[in-house]
């Protein structure tokens, strides 16, 4: 059969380590961890018992972990016992059946005046209002107390209050109708970003008659090889422009662009 003697057991010596690629005792005992109703984690419960003749058996049992506590009392009156009375072996035995839950029984403390005695369906009945009074505080977010502060204690007691200047409008135009509107409507600085420079004195002329202000927004222009573009754009207004070509930038004008063109393209 294929593998029957792939291995030599000449060369297998007592006490050497094998490796086993199945275990079925150790496979077991891994699903048993898995594999089960059993709550993977138990939080550890604290149970007070306190009761007298005539009166109601009180239980009081704390999530020590999430530090909620819950009161369950017997619907019975605890009577005389006759026979057997409750004792704290009794009480840890019916108390501590937690199994299932995800609580476990960690800590009893008894408090019993009397031979005293209640039947155990009523331990029972308490044992599981306890639980579920208790599992359903688990899913709440802790309770945050309010605390009467004030908000403005931490600030600043002098601050001096902020001086603000008045507003002022701004406006970007484009063409000289633009302007005018501007100055119609009250503005009081005007961005001139004009396709036609020949427009910027009108422009000029027609805010500082208003009394307003104004800058103006040099054109930029790529120079390769055309230079005829730069003497178009440039020479028709003394306003000056920027010329930017081959990582070098110079600014002319319609004076001076004969001059400075030789230097940009030397």
């Amino acid at each position: 059969m294929p593998g029957r003697n792939d291995v030599d057991l000449r060369k297998l010596h007592v006490g050497d380590r094998i490796w086993k690629t199945n275990d079925p005792a150790l496979d077991k005992r891994l699903r048993q961890t898995y594999e089960t109703e059993k709550p993977y984690r138990v939080f550890p419960v604290h149970v007070k018992v306190v009761g007298h003749v005539g009166g109601l058996l009180t239980t009081i049992w704390t999530d020590v972990q999430k530090g909620t506590t819950v009161q369950v009392d017997s619907e019975l009156e605890l009577e005389i016992a006759q026979k057997r009375p409750m004792d704290y072996a009794l009480l840890e035995e019916q108390f501590g059946r937690l199994g299932g839950t995800v609580f476990q029984l960690e800590q009893l403390d008894v408090d019993l005046q009397g031979d005293v005695i209640v039947p155990m369906r009523e331990l029972n009945s308490i044992r599981r209002r306890a639980v579920e009074l208790l599992a359903g505080e688990r899913p709440k977010p802790p309770v945050y107390v309010k605390r009467a502060v004030s908000v403005f204690d931490d600030a600043a007691r002098s601050a001096s209050p902020v001086m603000r200047g008045e507003a002022e409008i701004t406006a970007l135009c484009r063409s000289l109708p633009q302007v005018q509107a501007a100055l119609d409507a009250g503005v009081d600085f005007i961005y001139a970003d004009f396709e036609f420079i020949k427009q910027f004195p009108a422009a000029v002329e027609a805010v500082h008659a208003a009394g307003k202000r104004i800058a103006l927004l040099r054109r930029v222009f790529t120079c390769r090889t055309r230079t005829a573009t730069i003497r178009t754009s440039c020479a028709s207004s003394p306003m000056p422009c920027l010329c930017v070509t081959q990582g070098h930038s110079t600014s002319i004008s319609a004076t001076g662009w004969r001059t400075q063109m030789q230097s940009i393209h030397s």
